[in-house]
């Protein structure tokens, strides 16, 4: 694997097994599955749901079900496809579609997840709405979703971070927990009541809170990258992006992260909606 994909597949090991496993818990699947299932996973990088579901789901049940994992990104599909070589995922299979508009047979499914991609989506409505068109009656429908105080832990360092680089690094107070336009998927009673509109039964919402292991500053780099990226390609002129490049922005947090915490790992704050849903046709 290349050293990019070797990171989504520790994230998704190390720090989104136990949120899935709870998604996967929520929507009845387990050591009690007995049943061959028609499994879906949208748009989760590394595919931390199928993976967990091969964790605690019988192999004999798994071997008579289909298993699917889709994302509009033909390199995190052939990621997909490489861990269900290595890691003996037999029968599941990747497949190139968007997640709004999948083209997939009405009343096909049993069970979706929507993993961290609703407050990302340019149109989290139709998202759902398509997932719901999939699933079969009584299928049940997964989520989850950054909350509002997710952000605090790691937003706490990076805006201490940017006070003390040589330039000056914009930083608004906005809210960091989706992109989106959408809804308002940090909130755990909006996503409750926004289940229970689309004609969902049996809505169950909570918060799944933890904490990252951050093993050194390197590490929460690779871990949170991601957002600064976003961050400093959303907030910072042109200018601004071209004399201090996206390398540098990453050598000065290293260095104060290192500073900070002594060379040592630290544990960085996580919460996590978990919505989920019954299909009722």
């Amino acid at each position: 694997m290349d050293d990019w994909e070797q990171q989504l597949v520790n994230i998704s090991r190390n720090i989104m097994g136990p949120l899935n496993a709870r998604v996967l818990r929520q929507m009845g699947l387990g050591q009690t599955t007995t049943a061959p299932i028609a499994f879906l996973e949208n748009a989760c990088q590394a595919a931390p749901a199928v993976q967990e579901l091969f964790k605690t789901v019988n192999r004999n049940v798994l071997s008579e079900s289909l298993v699917l994992f889709g994302d509009k990104e033909q390199k995190m599909v052939d990621l997909f496809e490489k861990r269900v070589e290595c890691e003996g995922w037999t029968g599941a299979k990747g497949m190139l579609v968007d997640t709004s508009t999948s083209g997939l047979e009405d009343s096909s499914l049993t069970h979706i997840v929507a993993g961290l991609t609703l407050h990302l989506a340019p149109s989290p409505d139709d998202v759902v709405n398509d997932a719901i068109r999939i699933l079969k009656p009584g299928g049940v429908f997964g989520c989850t979703t950054p909350h509002s105080s997710h952000t605090d832990g790691w937003m706490t360092d990076l805006k201490a971070a940017f006070e003390t680089f040589p330039f000056h690094a914009p930083l608004s107070d906005k809210e960091r927990s989706q992109i989106t336009e959408f809804g308002r998927w940090y909130d755990e009673l909006w996503v409750e009541e926004y289940l229970k509109s689309k004609g969902l039964a049996d809505v169950q919402v909570g918060i799944e809170n933890g904490a990252v292991e951050v093993k050194n500053a390197k590490h929460w780099i690779e871990v949170f990258g991601p957002a600064v990226a976003w961050i400093v390609a959303s907030e910072w002129d042109e200018k601004l992006k071209e004399e201090h490049p996206l390398s540098e922005v990453h050598q000065l947090l290293e260095t104060f992260l290192e500073k900070k915490y002594g060379g040592e790992g630290w544990n960085v704050k996580s919460a996590i909606i978990v919505g989920t849903g019954t299909v009722c046709k």
